[in-house]
């Protein structure tokens, strides 16, 4: 099951759709959150017909989108893509066989290549780490390196950890792995590029303040 959360991003999810669509692995499904937007968004999503299923709820911020899209899921893994980011063809295919080879592991991820607002490739950070387990609660702990766009979940793990935190309008995903790594799930990584990850100036984490603010709160 595929979650995209959508809020105000009508120009990227297009993009973000098709890039699902052309997913070498084929059998999904795509679950579109429509985060009350006030833009084009619903359009959007009409135009993708039955390739999509479409949901529309009041604002509740990304944790509130990814909760629903979590409730309605009905596959045992579950992706996260935000609605301005893409996947290459291969996300689905490498990161399915990657949770098929490690069962005792419950959320899987990898590495991007970033791209500016208009999809050009920009100046490349290191791949993700990919660590052992002992390693990976005191690494992430000091920053949080993982895009949510590359995350694959065991969807039965993230509803036991009782999923996204809503009081956090920013930083659930890193608030999420932290609270898992506590309680002891494991996480797998791939130091494969298969997300494309947009910066834009409306980009959540384009606010640093803001950013620094939630990340006091959440310690």
């Amino acid at each position: 099951s595929v979650i995209i959360p959508a809020y105000n991003q009508a120009a990227y999810l297009p993009g973000a759709i098709r890039s699902v669509l052309g997913q070498t692995f084929r059998d999904f499904e795509i679950i579109v959150v429509d985060d009350g937007s006030t833009d084009e968004t619903p359009e959007v999503m009409r135009s993708f017909g039955e390739a999509i299923r479409p949901v529309r709820q009041e604002n509740q911020g990304l944790a509130g989108a990814r909760n629903t899209g979590l409730r309605l899921a009905s596959a045992p893994l579950v992706a996260l893509l935000d609605s301005d980011d893409e996947w290459l063809p291969g996300y689905l295919e490498h990161m399915v066989a990657l949770a098929g080879e490690r069962p005792r592991e419950s959320i899987f991820y990898c590495s991007v290549v970033y791209m500016d607002a208009e999809g050009r490739s920009l100046p490349q950070l290191p791949d993700a780490a990919v660590l052992p387990a002992g390693e990976m609660y005191p690494a992430l702990l000091r920053h949080n390196f993982l895009v949510p766009s590359t995350i694959l979940m065991r969807r039965t793990s993230v509803e036991d950890a009782g999923g996204f935190d809503p009081e956090f309008r920013r930083l659930q995903d890193w608030e999420l792995w932290l609270r898992m790594l506590q309680s002891g799930y494991r996480f797998g990584g791939l130091p494969d590029r298969l997300v494309r990850y947009r910066v834009h100036p409306s980009r959540l984490s384009a606010d640093p303040s803001a950013g620094q603010q939630a990340a006091r709160r959440m310690a």
